[in-house]
């Protein structure tokens, strides 16, 4: 029985971040202990997960189901997913979980045409070796979930009971591993303190404009949301 969570591309439930303009400091944006990530990385991977939004609601069946978010929400989001890969990565090689390398490949493929749109050159690598990364961690921690808790006893339940458990197992392992870790994220991201959840205002600065506080909404209106200029919008 393989889990429902496989490639946590969509987002979803994420605070809006601040258009103050404040940047990143240095050239690490992310550490989780020896694995770092530049700001560069993030803004590569949300480069490709605004042109796989956008590539995706093409589609008519897609239509409406995707979410509509602000490139600051889709940066912060992607800030939590480099964090996981490296938690996940950790999870994983302590329990000599391995990721299906065939499903890896076959996502990778499918994602080829994104990655090509989104970055060129040395670029393209790097993001090609981020998503590449991602997918491995995050495949190699549910095969490490199923078999602490059981293909058995995961195959008992019913879809929706087995995907809580999973989640459950996944949040409870991840949050330990975050426990132990060394995790420093820069603020603009506005994440957490273990670096897993979007948790609020990054902004420095005192919001004046009715446009800079709407930025620091948790949940945006559509109208504010389709009122921004297209590089501010994702997808």
């Amino acid at each position: 029985m393989k889990p429902s969570r496989l490639t946590g591309l969509a987002v979803t439930g994420v605070a809006l971040l601040s258009f103050s303009g404040c940047a990143q400091t240095g050239d690490v944006a992310i550490k989780v202990d020896d694995t770092t990530y530049s700001a560069k990385d993030v803004d590569l991977f949300t480069d490709f997960q605004c042109d796989y939004f956008e590539d995706a609601g093409k589609n008519p069946e897609a239509a409406g189901q995707l979410p509509r978010l602000s490139r600051a929400q889709a940066r912060s989001q992607v800030a939590t997913f480099l964090v996981s890969t490296a938690l996940d990565a950790r999870i994983a090689e302590k329990a000599d979980a391995k990721a299906d390398q065939d499903q890896v490949k076959q996502t990778m493929d499918s994602l080829a045409p994104v990655i090509k749109k989104s970055a060129r050159g040395e670029d393209r690598e790097r993001l090609t070796t981020l998503i590449s990364e991602y997918l491995d961690a995050q495949l190699a921690i549910q095969a490490a979930i199923v078999a602490q808790i059981g293909e058995a006893t995961l195959q008992q339940l019913g879809q929706e009971q087995a995907n809580q458990v999973l989640t459950d197992a996944l949040n409870t392992a991840q949050a330990a591993a975050a426990k132990a870790a060394d995790i420093d994220v820069d603020p603009v991201y506005g994440l957490s303190d273990d670096g897993l959840q979007v948790a609020g205002d990054p902004s420095l600065s005192v919001r004046v404009s009715k446009f800079a506080k709407d930025t620091g909404k948790a949940q945006p209106t559509e109208t504010f949301l389709g009122d921004l200029p297209t590089r501010q919008r994702c997808g």
